[in-house]
Formats: structure tokens, C-alpha cells, sequence
């Protein structure tokens, strides 16, 4: 996940606080103490899960808005994007280490 630290730890922080219990271990990086390694617990696992089921559900019937002409247009449009966002990503990963 690219993310400044704050946000990530932000985000993590939420997830505990909106009563989801501890989906996660923090955990300390073995060869760069700056870093904290997040893994996901069993309970973590069925959330996503979960979310992500339902999140494929509700894309599945916004998409049945489209023609299938209309599908292949988005797809491909949206995979330049992605390839744009990743291309742009890589000097800024390299400037941070």
C-alpha cells in the first residue's frame, strides 16, 4: 500500500475503533525498525471477505447499467488509467528510499 505512514496508521486505527475487534497484529519489521508490519487475523480474513462479496455483488448490478460494448470501453479505459497511476508511481517510490 503506497501510503504516507499517518494515513496508513489512521486507517488501521479506524478499523479498531469502528468496533471490529482487532483484525489485525502489528507487528515489528525484522530488519528496519521504522517499518511496522500489519497482518491480518482469521477475524480480519472474514471481514474482507465479507466486503468484498458484497462490494462484487453491488459492481455486478451497477455494471448491468451497461452494454457490453459499453463494459470493453470502461475496462480498457480504466486499465490506462491504472497503467498511468503505476507509471507515475515508480520516480516517487524510488525518491523515498
Amino acid at each position: 500500500m503506497l501510503q504516507p505512514y499517518t494515513a496508513s496508521t489512521y486507517l488501521i486505527d479506524s478499523r479498531v475503533d469502528q468496533s471490529f475487534g482487532e483484525p489485525q497484529v502489528r507487528k515489528n519489521h525484522p530488519e528496519d525498525r521504522r517499518v511496522r508490519l500489519v497482518e491480518l487475523t482469521a477475524k480480519g480474513r472474514r471481514l474482507i471477505e465479507k466486503a468484498y462479496a458484497q462490494h462484487s455483488s453491488d459492481m455486478e448490478k451497477a455494471m448491468n447499467a451497461l452494454s457490453r460494448h459499453e463494459r470493453a470501453e470502461l475496462l480498457h479505459l480504466l486499465t490506462r488509467l491504472a497503467q498511468a497511476d503505476e507509471e507515475s508511481a515508480v520516480p516517487s517510490i524510488r525518491a523515498v528510499r
